[in-house]
């Protein structure tokens, strides 16, 4: 039988969820990322991640549409950065990086397309009953 579980919700809210994608081998880049962190920089993105879900909305130094991504967003905090994409009233979260420039690497931006294709391919596939 082949998995249907397309993300991990990480917050939910009245406006908005924020959640990880996984990925076609079983794994999600975004949460392998955050749980890497030190447990300071986790509690500080869990209430951002949970602020987004509550109000819909940040600051711009805390969440930032990239330009030229096709509708790939950031969120910020301290120098770490993860990329996301919206499905529906959902967050996406792709994968996470720490940043040392003020622009996000085009390369950090096709890795976040490639995560946001495969999710949308896998989300296909489970509205017509998960096969392969």
């Amino acid at each position: 039988m082949a998995k249907s579980t397309i993300r991990i919700i990480l917050a939910l809210g009245p406006k908005r969820q924020v959640a990880c994608a996984i990925r076609a081998n079983g794994e999600s880049e975004a949460m392998e990322f955050i749980r890497n962190l030190d447990e300071r920089a986790q509690v500080k993105l869990a209430a951002l991640f949970q602020r987004m879900s509550d109000f819909g909305y940040l600051s711009k130094e805390k969440f930032k549409q990239l330009q030229d991504s096709e509708s790939i967003s950031e969120f910020r905090s301290d120098g770490n950065r993860l990329l996301c994409f919206l499905d529906g009233p959902i967050f996406v979260l792709t994968h996470g990086f720490s940043k040392g420039s003020q622009k996000t690497p085009k390369s950090q931006i096709e890795r976040a397309r490639t995560i946001r294709a495969e999710y949308f391919d896998a989300k296909k596939r489970c509205q017509r009953g998960c096969e392969g």
